[in-house]
């Protein structure tokens, strides 16, 4: 990694002892038991433990440019793959296999905040990690569940899978920022543009080719939640998750800076 890369990482804010601690007592006073094996009466647990607590969940699409992380601390957030690496004071993370492990820059190691990744991911497993929940993936055909014991509907997509996570935990609502684009963005959109909000993420190719198919599955995949619409604010103006309620980042951002 280069140095100005390494520096930049440092200096981001990580999670304080207070919010470690705080962490921690969801955790613990739900009575987790940690585990590399499956428990019924432990999964359980988690369904609802965040019962009407509002949450973030951050994606790294171009409609995540512009948050404002200084707030963050103000609400439980759930980072998606990369998004931790402008995030590090998540609450939670979340990614499903070794791609990400292979290209991120974070150090997992010294995170201290809790890990959602698939019950086949051997992230962990050996150290027997305290702070890491490994779900099931549904299978294909599938839809989304509110019972972790059930699994999770993930279509190998980790956006979804962190809404599922964020829905089966309670939360509510819950904000999806970085899982859209605006609309005007795709029909303007160049070769070579940058795609994501930050650059060479996990070595995503930037093409219209790539951003119409990400488009057209996205709002396929996260169509499945719709039911839960009142639930789920889709942070992108003018976006393709037309389904839910939504409202700009800008908007967002002044909301929360002034809870």
């Amino acid at each position: 990694m280069l140095r100005a890369e390494k520096e930049k990482l440092k200096n981001r804010k990580v999670l304080t002892s207070r919010e470690v601690q705080d962490t921690w007592k969801w955790f613990e006073n739900i009575g987790w038991v940690n585990s590399n094996k499956w428990s019924v009466k432990n999964y359980s647990k988690l369904n609802n433990s965040l019962k009407n607590v509002p949450c973030v969940v951050i994606g790294s699409s171009i409609a995540a440019k512009g948050l404002d992380y200084s707030n963050l601390h103000k609400i439980k957030t759930l980072c998606v793959n990369h998004a931790i690496e402008e995030c590090c004071q998540s609450d939670m993370l979340l990614f499903q296999d070794q791609r990400f492990l292979k290209h991120t820059k974070f150090d997992l190691n010294s995170y201290k905040g809790l890990v959602f990744t698939s019950n086949t991911n051997p992230f962990g497993r050996k150290e027997n990690k305290r702070n890491v929940v490994y779900f099931k993936p549904l299978q294909v055909g599938h839809n989304p569940t509110m019972d972790f014991n059930r699994g999770v509907y993930t279509r190998k997509s980790s956006g979804v899978c962190a809404l599922n996570v964020a829905l089966i935990l309670g939360c509510s609502p819950v904000y999806l920022i970085g899982m859209d684009t605006p609309k005007e963005f795709n029909d303007s959109y160049q070769d070579g543009e940058q795609l994501h909000y930050k650059e060479n993420y996990g070595n995503a190719p930037n093409t219209k080719q790539a951003l119409d198919a990400y488009t057209s599955i996205a709002k396929n995949l996260f169509s499945k939640f719709s039911v839960y619409g009142p639930r789920i604010i889709n942070v992108c103006e003018n976006g393709h998750l037309d389904y839910f309620n939504s409202m700009g980042l800008e908007q967002f951002n002044r909301m929360l800076k002034a809870w």
